[in-house]
Formats: structure tokens, sequence, C-alpha cells
């Protein structure tokens, strides 16, 4: 055993002790904390995405489409592509679904406005 394998070692006995004597509670604070750091980093590269789907597609007609097959290519996904593949279908799933909280479809508007008999116009950009 070399002086770092046993240093290594050492400080890996000394972490296992230190998270024994921590507790089960520290255990779960800490899955929390990572959780928070994943869904943090989600939304980030969701945000990113939104701006990029703006800048590429500024228009917003036909937004609910455009969500259904983001939908769509996130299913074939799970079902036959890597993980990677999925977070990033996913990414644009949650991107699309957000141009809908957000902007809204004109596309539909005048069907809500005559057949719903609701306001044309969803909560763009508000919280309802």
């Amino acid at each position: 055993m070399s002086p770092s394998d046993h240093t290594f070692g050492m400080l890996g006995a000394k972490a296992a002790e230190e998270q024994a004597a921590v507790g089960p509670a520290s255990h779960e604070q800490a899955r929390r904390q990572h959780q928070q750091s994943a869904q943090g980093l989600f939304m980030v590269d969701v945000a990113q995405e939104l701006d990029r789907a703006r800048n590429k597609f500024p228009h917003t007609g036909a937004v609910a489409v455009a969500l259904m097959e983001e939908v769509g290519e996130l299913a074939k996904a799970m079902l036959d592509e890597s993980p990677e593949r999925i977070y990033r279908e996913a990414v644009q799933v949650a991107a699309m679904a957000a141009r809908c909280a957000l902007e809204g479809d004109p596309a539909l508007d005048s069907y809500r406005q005559h057949h719903q008999g609701v306001d044309a116009t969803p909560a763009r950009g508000r919280r309802p």
C-alpha cells in the first residue's frame, strides 16, 4: 500500500466515522441539498433553452402543438435513448410548457373566445 493509499484509507475511515456519528437526519438533509442542487441546475438549463427557443422561434403560434411534439420526443427517448438524451428532451418539454404558461398560444385564442367563451388572452406572464 502506498503512502497516499494509506492516507486516503485513513481519511475515508474518518469520514465514515463522522458520518455515522451524525446520524440519519444528516443523510436526509444531504439528500435534500443534492436534490435541490439538481433541480436548480435543471431549471437553469430550462431557462437557457427557453431563451434559445425564443430566439430561434420568436413567434408564439402553435405553441401547444410544439409542446405535444416535444412530449412525444421525450416519450420516445425514454424508451430508446440514453439518460443524457432523456434529460435534453425533458428540458425542451419544460421550456415549451413555460412558453404556454408565459406567452399563451395565439393560434388558440379565437377558439377559446368563440367556442369556450373564455378570455382569448390567457394569463400571459402572470400567475393566475
